[in-house]
């Protein structure tokens, strides 16, 4: 909690700060925004990072606000960066925190505060990246936000580095802040099913808002959060409806001044335009109509300006030379494989020329023999495009773009077969 003194001076402070920190005029800096248990040895996204500084010699300050070991946390990026070339001493670790991290001799709740600290706040005056570790995004938000939402005098400095130029990075928790507003947790089912099963409801805060096209969200496919994300669109001002959902070990790479992003990583980063898409709800469950969602791969470009797509080299176009011929069987659950966003929109629908629709179902059964559920329409149009190739480590990859998507409730009875005397 913050005290009154401290809320009084903010107003100082934030004015102080951006005096301090505004300088030259600059392009406003690229954003580096990864999905979450990113290997110390992924070299495309800590590279990307790097390559990003607009001083190659500049110094980089880790925020490690979101962890609840937020000393190990910093530390441990410090190592990771330096894998790389970048010398400890040019990493700063900013003390702010709301946990304490047992492994220390102090408490870092004592940090709490620190968003309003002049002398913490002056660590940030020159640097030319910031990284948002992982762990809880709301962690970021109480120290960077006030109690209405308002930035701090920190955030302002963070933010004034951006627009001259600095990089802005983050995992996992550090991704989702990224957008604004921002998921703070929730399960897709339960998001989907508008609340109607027991589990986690989507939950959605204040971000910070450094992707300002629309949403952010981390841990994508494994934890299969493209329910989640188009039932948070449907809170977004039309205009806005546009999600990107990055798999783990993978990033986005995004240039604010011409609105180009790039993938880099292990896995894929999915796009969900919202934009011309309704949501209605029917039985207070959540239906979705016209969505459009495209897959990436490493390696890949595509404008958010205008909407065209640069394949990565490795990949070739596979509508009108596609490698499949046969139908494809809607359903879901423990006895389909559990296959990959990119493979099955790009293997079942793209590449196979026996199915111009897909389409996968989730239940959620109860003990009266009734169960909720969703399913997902996918279909291939006019618009459609689909590639596939393997990259340097002979991975066999593949890329959609512009797959149409529906999201439609289901009731369904359940009841066994009878057994019969033969």
């Amino acid at each position: 909690m913050l005290r009154p003194l401290q809320r009084a001076r903010r107003a100082w402070l934030a004015g102080c700060v951006l005096w301090l920190l505004a300088g030259a005029a600059a392009a406003e800096g690229t954003l580096v925004v990864a999905g979450g248990a990113i290997r110390a040895d992924n070299a495309d996204v800590f590279e990307a990072f790097i390559d990003a500084l607009p001083d190659p010699d500049g110094t980089i300050a880790v925020i490690s606000a979101a962890s609840g070991s937020p000393v190990g946390s910093a530390r441990d990026f410090v190592q990771t960066l330096g894998r790389y070339g970048v010398a400890a001493e040019r990493v700063m670790a900013i003390e702010l925190s709301v946990t304490d991290d047992s492994e220390t001799e102090f408490d870092e709740r004592n940090w709490a505060d620190n968003a309003d600290d002049a002398g913490e706040i002056a660590k940030l005056s020159d640097v030319s990246g910031v990284w948002f570790t992982g762990g809880d995004q709301r962690r970021i938000a109480e120290v960077l936000l006030d109690d209405d939402g308002k930035a701090t005098p920190m955030l302002d400095a963070i933010r004034a580095r951006h627009a001259a130029g600095a990089v802005i990075g983050g995992t996992s928790a550090g991704a989702a802040i990224m957008s604004n507003p921002m998921i703070t947790g929730g399960e897709p089912i339960v998001a989907l099913l508008g609340g109607t099963v027991d589990g986690d409801s989507l939950e959605m805060d204040v971000g910070l808002g450094f992707f300002a096209p629309g949403l952010v969200d981390q841990h994508f496919d494994a934890r299969a959060r493209l329910g989640r994300v188009v039932v948070a669109l449907g809170v977004f001002d039309p205009k806005r409806r546009f999600a990107i959902g990055v798999d783990e070990d993978t990033a986005f790479v995004y240039s604010p001044d011409d609105a180009l992003l790039s993938v880099v990583g292990s896995s894929n980063v999915t796009l969900v335009d919202g934009r011309e898409a309704t949501w209605r709800k029917v039985s207070e469950r959540i239906a979705i109509d016209g969505l459009t969602v495209s897959v990436l791969s490493p390696g890949d470009r595509f404008s958010l300006a205008d909407g065209s797509y640069r394949p990565a080299a490795y990949l070739k176009p596979t509508v009108g030379s596609e490698y499949g011929d046969h139908q494809v069987v809607a359903g879901g659950g423990a006895a389909m494989p559990s296959v990959a966003l990119s493979r099955m929109l790009g293997e079942e629908l793209l590449d196979n020329r026996g199915a111009r629709e897909l389409e996968r179902v989730t239940l959620v059964a109860s003990s009266e023999g009734t169960s909720a559920g969703v399913l997902y329409r996918f279909v291939q149009t006019d618009d459609s495009h689909g590639f596939w190739g393997r990259d340097g480590d002979g991975r066999s990859r593949y890329s959609v773009i512009g797959v149409g998507f529906d999201v439609v409730p289901l009731n369904v009875t359940i009841a066994p077969i009878e057994s019969s005397d033969p």
